[in-house]
């Protein structure tokens, strides 16, 4: 209402953006742990880049996952510059609760998707 009555000369009004903010699962807990560990390595009050508390843009939480895959050097040895191997920590975050128990897990998986479809 009160943009309403003061636009009244206005041509352009302000685009309205929406933005989807996402918050870390429980099962990502440790990536985030991790990376908070190497964030706080050399002085305990630092800032931590990637808290697990906050909300997260698709964008960002892409970041979060290729920090930790950066990190511990996820994407040596793996079968193709494409890829990423998946350690225990970084699989359980991707599929925990999504996988049924007699599933095996994959040892590896397409850096694409790591850091996109899988991790949302």
């Amino acid at each position: 209402a009160a943009f309403a009555s003061n636009a009244g000369g206005r041509k352009n009004a302000p685009a309205l953006v929406f933005e989807e903010k996402l918050r870390p699962p429980v099962s990502a807990s440790k990536v985030f742990a991790e990376l908070g560990k190497v964030d706080t390595l050399d002085n305990e009050h630092a800032p931590v880049r990637f808290p697990f508390d906050a909300l997260y843009t698709k964008a960002e939480a892409g970041e979060v996952v290729k920090a930790y895959c950066e990190l511990f050097q996820l994407d040596k040895n793996a079968p193709s510059g494409a890829h990423y191997l998946l350690d225990p920590t970084l699989c359980d975050a991707l599929f925990k609760g999504v996988s049924k128990k007699s599933e095996t897990f994959p040892t590896f998986a397409k850096k694409k998707e790591v850091c996109g479809d899988l991790w949302l």
